[in-house]
């Protein structure tokens, strides 16, 4: 089911749903009006994708349902600027496998969201917003079946957290436009890491420009080929900083490099 562009849709009751509670499908688009989300009528969802709802504030989960997700295998939030509140007793969704949230500034990942008890849950992705985060993923809060994440435009990430070390999982990490980052974990990269996607990076920026200006390049590095592609007018720079920084903070070694362009 799709619910786009309605104005006047300030709430969703189960009179309007009363035939059709059973869908596995819901997206939610462009509807300004509406500030909450009343999770316990949807007991079949199975896909949940809410997007530029401006008012949205809250997903209300009544207590006795709380696990009245348990199809729910992907949730999607994007332009949703006021959302900041997920249920008390965490998300009632076990079975999640993907989450994705984008441009909502007030969606603070935490640790009452219960991420970490959710077993099934492989891919985690954070883009825009969160303009108060400077250290993610804090200790504990992702669980260890993680095996995809991505963390995108967070203007402010200055730490990449230790809550990245017990990703034993983990295969395949991006870092894009954090250009605050200071620093990986002290404990280095997870061992089972194969893909690694940074773009943007201060620390790797070519301070010779000829306007004044730095250049961050973008580096891929396949960790099971030892293989990594650069696109930097300074291939060389780049790949000695970060071949200095890999060692301090991984234990494996990339050894070639290519400019792309």
């Amino acid at each position: 089911m799709k619910l786009h562009d309605l104005d006047a849709l300030t709430t969703l009751s189960q009179e309007l749903f009363e035939n059709n509670s059973s869908f596995r499908q819901l997206e939610i688009v462009n509807c300004p009006s509406l500030s909450s989300f009343p999770g316990g009528l949807f007991t079949k969802l199975q896909d949940l994708h809410i997007e530029d709802c401006r008012n949205l504030k809250s997903l209300s989960i009544p207590n006795n349902l709380h696990f009245d997700l348990i199809l729910l295998r992907k949730m999607t939030f994007k332009d949703c600027p006021n959302l900041e509140f997920f249920p008390v007793k965490g998300l009632p969704t076990p079975n999640l496998q993907s989450l994705l949230i984008t441009n909502c500034n007030n969606l603070m990942p935490q640790k009452e969201w219960g991420l970490h008890r959710m077993v099934s849950l492989t891919c985690f992705e954070i883009e825009g917003g969160c303009s108060n985060l400077e250290l993610f993923p804090e200790e504990g809060l992702l669980p260890n079946t993680l095996t995809s994440l991505r963390i995108s435009r967070l203007p402010h990430l200055k730490f990449i957290g230790q809550g990245l070390h017990h990703l034993t999982l983990l295969g395949k990490l991006e870092i894009n436009c954090c250009e605050k980052l200071e620093l990986m974990p002290e404990e280095g990269l997870p061992a089972s890491l194969f893909y690694l996607h940074i773009q943007n990076w201060s620390l790797l920026a070519d301070p010779c420009q000829k306007d004044g200006t730095k250049k961050s390049p973008e580096v891929i590095i396949m960790y099971t080929d030892l293989f990594i592609i650069a696109s930097n007018d300074s291939v060389a720079l780049a790949q000695r900083r970060f071949r200095r920084l890999l060692m301090e903070n991984h234990s494996l070694n990339p050894v070639t490099m290519i400019d792309d362009k």
